[in-house]
């Protein structure tokens, strides 16, 4: 008994400096490298969500074509694009040969055929990988859906692209070259918001290790830039709101990420309209030069977003899926049957995994195991909790509760814009039902649905209730479930791509 009770108190000291040395960013990066960097090389070159289209873009950018490209119909291969039956022009570029017949190739195999594959993939005989960029041959290539997208949202895929092309000309290598770029600026950008973040670091953390968010964004995508731009900008308001001044970096990293939204996915902007809580937060006499500072971000990115919607706003996405899309003609639709609209959205809705729980993105069509949702979900559940042991009164005074409210309202009408735009873009006009709406549309929502949920809802912290050392079991059990994920993820990885199959263990789901 004498020996135990002397260890007793150094093995509280270890778990206490281990507990605080546990920190989310750290936790974070390491998985988020791990599950990112494994989707970027075994998931076939290409097999992402709409990935040929987003590729063909990048190598458009690199090579110097930053506006949208009209393309002749009677030039199209129909072999690699699909010409409906439309009177509406079809955009996208001169695409090299070699990354459209592997991208497409890819996507082909693994969502058509679903099959297994040898490992690793690119050894597999059913895939793409032995073609070379560079030569003469161009592809007329139809990429309407990502030719709207400006140059700013591709720059990680971009400079992945770049680099790649230094060393190889091989199309595999590069698109892996482009995902892993993309997978570091994801991880690196994630672990500074949450490192800056006053308060909800676990939330963000356990959010950004969602399998769907890693899958979404270890591929080639213009989700990732939006995602960092609409966490970074949330972040840098939030940490500006809770302190008593607003520092020159704090304005700089403001600004900056409210261009790049501005000039990422139309539907996100309303973050913007968070800014309001910068002058709300702050005493009466400094609010005056705030006004002007934060009408001054908005008028510039109002600005630089009208310049490249005027770029943009004849391009009709859907022509290049379905004939009888008409935006134009969908939207007076809406406006003429608002109620019948609103039904529709909320059924679509109510049908959707906003939380990305149950969602393994690209995988989803392979099946998905049972407990993954209840993994992501108690996840999520014990991050929550782990912050609200944490946040303090900071969270909680009356300079934040501007910022959470303006935030209520920001959430309601981007998944509107979102209804609409999916409704409009690629549904025939007059339409019964919404299809079409994925999970990763809502990934940048979750972070501030759960942000309000801890300023608003979770109780005051008190001396007795909220100890140390619950804090530091709440911190462990949330690591925990972030490595369950990682596994679920890498199960799913293995499972989906090699045949790997956890059925014995009790873990398989349809």
């Amino acid at each position: 008994m004498t020996r135990y009770a002397m260890k007793q108190p150094q093995l509280q000291a270890v778990a206490v400096f281990l507990s605080r040395a546990i920190q989310p960013e750290w936790v974070f990066i390491v998985l988020a490298l791990i599950g990112g960097v494994a989707s970027a090389l075994f998931v076939p070159a290409g097999a992402g969500l709409d990935e040929p289209s987003h590729i063909a873009r990048v190598e458009q950018i690199v090579h110097g074509g930053m506006l949208p490209q009209k393309l002749q119909k009677s030039t199209i291969d129909s072999e690699w694009s699909s010409i409906p039956d439309s009177d509406f022009d079809l955009y996208g570029g001169e695409t090299d040969a070699a990354l459209v017949e592997t991208s497409v190739g890819n996507m082909r195999s693994m969502h058509t055929s679903k099959q297994v594959y040898a490992y690793p993939t690119w050894n597999d005989p059913n895939i793409s990988s032995d073609a070379q960029v560079g030569g003469a041959r161009k592809i007329p290539f139809v990429f309407s859906n990502s030719a709207i997208n400006s140059p700013v949202v591709y720059v990680p895929q971009g400079v992945g692209f770049a680099i790649g092309r230094l060393f190889t000309s091989n199309a595999y290598a590069l698109i892996i070259a482009m995902r892993i770029m993309a997978v570091l600026f994801y991880a690196i950008s994630l672990f500074v918001c949450i490192r800056l973040a006053p308060f909800g670091r676990w939330v963000l953390a356990s959010i950004a290790l969602i399998p769907n968010n890693i899958l979404t964004n270890a591929m080639v995508s213009a989700d990732t830039v939006t995602f960092v731009a609409a966490t970074a900008l949330i972040v840098s308001v939030l940490r500006a709101v809770s302190r008593e001044t607003i520092t020159t970096a704090q304005w700089v990293v403001i600004a900056g990420s409210s261009f790049v939204l501005a000039l990422s996915k139309i539907t996100y902007i309303p973050f913007l309209v968070a800014l309001a809580a910068l002058p709300l937060s702050k005493e009466k006499i400094e609010r005056k030069a705030i006004y002007v500072r934060v009408i001054g971000i908005w008028l510039v990115c109002f600005v630089v977003w009208l310049l490249w919607y005027m770029q943009i706003h004849h391009i009709n996405t859907g022509a290049m899926f379905k004939s009888g899309v008409d935006p134009h003609a969908q939207m007076q639709f809406i406006m003429s049957h608002p109620i019948g609209f609103i039904k529709i959205a909320i059924s679509n809705l109510l049908g959707t995994d906003y939380l990305s729980v149950h969602s393994m993105g690209i995988l989803t069509g392979h099946g998905s195991f049972a407990y993954a949702g209840s993994i992501t979900m108690i996840l999520l559940i014990m991050s929550i909790l782990c912050d609200s042991t944490m946040v303090g009164s900071s969270a909680r005074n009356s300079s934040v509760k501007p910022f959470a409210w303006l935030l209520a309202i920001c959430i309601p009408v981007i998944i509107i814009l979102i209804e609409v735009a999916v409704y409009t873009q690629f549904m025939p006009v007059g339409s019964t039902v919404t299809d079409g709406v994925q999970e990763r549309y809502f990934l940048p929502l979750i972070f501030p649905t759960l942000l309000f949920g801890l300023i608003f809802t979770l109780p005051e912290p008190s001396d007795s209730a909220f100890s140390e050392v619950r804090q530091q079991r709440s911190s462990w059990m949330t690591v925990l479930f972030q490595f369950m994920a990682l596994g679920v993820l890498l199960l799913q990885l293995g499972w989906t791509l090699f045949g790997i199959s956890p059925v014995q263990w009790g873990l398989r789901g349809m």
